[in-house]
């Protein structure tokens, strides 16, 4: 589970991970993944999640996406994180929805047509 609350005025990000596949974050040329927070929900009963925060700038960009987006495969080969952030990048400058079809559409071709698992995808640019 991936909780965020983004200050529009600001750009701040504060987050929480709970063992969500890394979101990737793309600011002003640099790419990363956002870290994880905690151990995915439910694992422990007692579990302690920290916060993290991050700022989004302008032309900054962030993609949460569920496994089946990352474990689209293709063989024995999964798409990734890597592979993720490289489709982003290759997406452009689109705006938040149709850069997460482009991402949807690149892991459905890597995939051969079909995704075997759940896919959800939000991304958030920062526009000015």
């Amino acid at each position: 589970m991936f909780v965020g609350l983004l200050d529009l005025a600001s750009g701040e990000l504060l987050f929480s991970n709970a063992g969500h596949e890394p979101p990737v974050f793309i600011s002003g040329g640099a790419r990363l993944t956002l870290p994880s927070t905690g151990a995915a929900l439910g694992l422990f009963e007692d579990a302690d999640y920290e916060e993290e925060r991050t700022l989004l700038g302008p032309g900054s960009t962030l993609l949460l996406y569920t496994d089946g987006i990352s474990e689209s495969r293709r063989g024995q080969e999964f798409l990734g994180v890597e592979g993720i952030a490289k489709e982003l990048l290759a997406c452009g400058e689109l705006g938040s929805e149709d850069l997460a079809r482009c991402v949807h559409r690149a892991a459905i071709d890597f995939a051969g047509g079909e995704l075997k698992d759940d896919a959800a995808i939000l991304a958030v640019r920062a526009t000015g």
